[in-house]
Order: C-alpha cells, then structure tokens, then sequence
C-alpha cells in the first residue's frame, strides 16, 4: 500500500498537467481528467470500468 508521498508523486499534478486539466470543459471535465491523469501514472493503465473503485481493480490483478 502507497504512502501519502508516493501518492503525492503520482496525483499532484505539475503546471503543464494542470493547464490541460483547466482545457477541459467543466468542474467535472477538469477533475475527471486529473483523476485519470493520475491513475494512469499509479496503475500505468487505465481502468476499464472508470466507475470500479481502484480496490477492486487491484484484487482482480491479484488472481
């Protein structure tokens, strides 16, 4: 399990990730996207079913 600065280092993200989150449409355009961009970075995939909590992603990666 990730410690909160290992979570920092793949969720924060920098000026140019941010300019590209405020790119997008909408309060919920923008987080949606930071909240891929960063788990893109902590999975290196990104999740099929976005609405699938990030635990149930691990524990089937598991099997």
């Amino acid at each position: 399990m990730p410690d909160d600065g290992q979570l920092a280092g793949y969720f924060c993200l920098d000026r140019d990730a941010r300019r590209r989150a405020m790119a997008c449409l909408g309060a919920r355009s923008q987080l949606g996207y930071g909240v891929q961009l960063g788990t893109v970075r902590f999975l290196g995939t990104f999740l099929d079913n976005p609405e699938q909590g990030l635990e149930e992603h691990r524990n089937e990666n598991r099997r």
